[in-house]
């Protein structure tokens, strides 16, 4: 099961992952759990994704990426933190089609 997150930048995903992610992700023991359990994956220093021991991967995606870029694979889900670019959203909504997938986007009101 695949499920895309896409932030604005790498940045921002390093930033959320280390302050909101690893709070809810298992901790101690059961970070190695035969199921529950997880590793991120990093290239260059970034977060690139989380790898559950159930088979569940989340993928971090940003909008900075070339849109030729997001051509990669079938999602599960899609969760988008703030506005979208519009030159995205056809290209990600392709992503879910074969799945039936959900799409999530995140506002907030200032």
């Amino acid at each position: 099961m695949q499920f895309w997150y896409l932030y604005p930048s790498k940045p921002v995903i390093n930033a959320e992952f280390e302050t909101k992610w690893k709070q809810f992700l298992p901790k101690g023991d059961m970070k190695n759990d035969p199921y529950y359990g997880w590793k991120e994956e990093r290239k260059q220093g970034d977060v690139v994704a989380i790898h559950f021991n159930s088979g569940v991967h989340v993928y971090f995606k940003t909008y900075e990426q070339n849109v030729q870029n997001l051509q990669t694979g079938t999602c599960d889900a899609i969760f988008c933190d703030e506005e979208l670019p519009i030159e995205l959203y056809d290209e990600l909504t392709f992503r879910i089609s074969a799945s039936d997938g959900y799409f999530h986007m995140v506002f907030t009101r200032h």
